[in-house]
């Protein structure tokens, strides 16, 4: 009965964990299902601009420059303008109410 027992609850998180992979989780579980997706920068001298998209109920977007300038609560497209040639990683993340967060991140040539 004991082994029994143990692969009925193995049979409900299972069902439970693929529930929250294909729906989404709504709960404090720490799960989140945001599909975040970056564009390729537009590099117009020094100047980038980033566009995507996020499909998620977000409230902020968080923006890491790659040359130490951050900029919070800036949605898409976001802009910046970088003092010195270089390759950059921007690394963009997106928070939702409860401060769960999803990240990408793309590299410019700056020149």
């Amino acid at each position: 009965m004991g082994k029994l027992h143990f692969k009925i609850y193995g049979i409900v998180i299972s069902f439970v964990l693929l529930g929250c992979l294909y729906a989404g989780c709504t709960d404090d579980s720490g799960f989140i299902d945001f599909q975040l997706s970056l564009n390729n920068p537009e590099v117009q001298g020094k100047q980038v601009t980033v566009n995507g998209g996020v499909v998620a109920p977000i409230e902020r977007i968080q923006w890491e420059w790659g040359d130490g300038a951050a900029d919070k609560h800036h949605f898409f497209p976001a802009s910046h303008t970088y003092d010195k040639p270089g390759r950059y990683e921007i690394k963009v993340t997106a928070f939702d109410s409860k401060n769960h967060s999803a990240s990408k991140s793309v590299s410019v040539d700056i020149k």
